[in-house]
């Protein structure tokens, strides 16, 4: 992660403001279709319910 940022320039930084389109469907994809993949990846499976916590 530190060699990965300090390879970052300004026009890197410039990219993100001018298309912001890559970044809004990253985080719709971390926020919303990642959460639900992991709740209905399980169905299919026949995984035990996990257990509850008193």
């Amino acid at each position: 992660m530190w060699g990965m940022g300090l390879s970052l320039s300004w026009k890197h930084f410039r990219n993100v403001i001018r298309f912001p389109k890559a970044i809004l469907v990253g985080l719709f994809a971390q926020m919303v279709v990642l959460p639900v993949l992991a709740w209905v990846w399980p169905w299919p499976s026949s995984c035990p319910p996990p257990m509850q916590l008193v």
